[in-house]
């Protein structure tokens, strides 16, 4: 593996498989939900925004 203009080496002890055990799949499933929503949210503020700002625009003509 290089770094920089060095190089360094690793050695592998122990090969430990991935494993989908319920608390990790739970973590996942939480952190995808809260990515969902946050997105969701951002969408919804900047709907409002746009909404708001286009209202405001046709008021004053």
């Amino acid at each position: 593996m290089q770094i920089d203009n060095d190089f360094e080496l690793i050695m592998v002890e122990d090969f430990i498989p991935a494993e989908l055990t319920p608390d990790v799949r739970q973590t996942i499933l939480n952190q995808l939900f809260d990515e969902w929503l946050e997105s969701e949210l951002n969408y919804l503020i900047h709907s409002e925004e746009s909404v708001v700002s286009n209202n405001g625009s046709s008021l004053q003509n």
